[in-house]
């Protein structure tokens, strides 16, 4: 078996033969592969390949770590590559949507705007190329762009073109999160039973105070994609209510980047929790969605970091 840099030289030059082949069949202009290293929110620096011609207004990038990980799983250098310029040929030349900049120019709409939740210490080079917002607990805030299904950080060069401050920028961002990518709080047991698309979501039940019928249950909190939907905990306003469902204070396990576990105060031992929360990011979280080792407390409203020592590093009232 190949390792990494033997593999990456032999699946490049197949998808460079590959791509020519195609374009050669179907009589159109040249595509070209550019090797770039890429700084994935996540996953840090990686080996991107970017296919595109000299009008490309929206070029497909792919990740060699991807397929040497298929490599390594039984594939062939030969179907991988055929597949990967069979894929970025049918891209450019079926009317891709605009670029990211294109399509994110005028901010009289700027809908296309939202926010991730991420871990800083695992993302530190990528947050010094990003406008960002530290909450003060090991966790920062990016903003992204989104065009049609395609998502991309929004970099410092990005935000530039914008002529917009990263202060306003990162505020757009979170106040189009909150309204377009819906919060969805749901009864972990159900949503195992019945799927994500059909549970309930238990923030829809009006504007009552009274806390669930049976609030002592483990409760997830994502948005109505289940995607990058841990920010949601930040919306304005959420804790409060999260309060008022719960009857109370609570826990949030801080479970991947796509959502957390709520559990009222009165239901958990805390250095048991923070054992769940270690064994879990260890043995089913992917390294990909990892978001934090730390155990949240929410009292009073108030997000703060449990520490067993004490005392407690509060999460910053940044923007709202």
């Amino acid at each position: 078996m190949l390792d990494f840099r033997e593999f990456k030289s032999e699946f490049v030059s197949a998808c460079r033969s590959n791509i020519a082949s195609f374009t050669e069949c179907f009589g159109c202009g040249d595509i070209e592969i550019e090797e770039r290293s890429v700084t994935k929110a996540q996953r840090g620096p990686l080996s991107g390949l970017i296919f595109r011609t000299s009008d490309t207004v929206a070029a497909p990038t792919y990740y060699v770590e991807d397929f040497y990980r298929m490599y390594r799983d039984g594939a062939s250098i030969s179907e991988l590559s055929f597949d990967i310029a069979q894929n970025a040929f049918h891209y450019i030349h079926e009317d891709p949507p605009l670029s990211f900049e294109e399509s994110a120019k005028s901010f009289e709409d700027a809908a296309n705007l939202r926010i991730r939740l991420i871990n800083s210490s695992r993302n530190a080079e990528l947050l010094s190329t990003v406008p960002n917002r530290e909450t003060g607990c090991g966790l920062s805030l990016i903003p992204e762009v989104r065009s049609g299904p395609y998502r991309a950080v929004v970099t410092k060069e990005l935000m530039k073109s914008f002529g917009i401050s990263e202060h306003d920028l990162m505020l757009i961002a979170l106040a189009n999160t909150a309204a377009f990518d819906v919060p969805v709080l749901a009864d972990l047991t159900e949503m195992l039973c019945v799927g994500q698309d059909d549970c309930e979501n238990l923030l829809l039940k009006g504007l009552s105070t009274e806390p669930l019928p049976a609030p002592d249950s483990l409760y997830v909190l994502t948005n109505d994609k289940f995607f990058w939907g841990a920010s949601a905990l930040l919306y304005p306003g959420m804790t409060s209510r999260l309060s008022a469902l719960l009857g109370g204070d609570f826990y949030v396990l801080p479970s991947s980047v796509h959502e957390v576990l709520l559990l009222p105060l009165s239901m958990g031992d805390p250095d048991k929790l923070l054992e769940t929360i270690h064994e879990g990011n260890r043995t089913v979280v992917n390294e990909e969605d990892f978001l934090s080792d730390d155990l949240i407390i929410c009292e009073n409203g108030d997000l703060k970091i449990f520490t067993p020592s004490g005392p407690y590093s509060t999460f910053d009232d940044f923007l709202w």
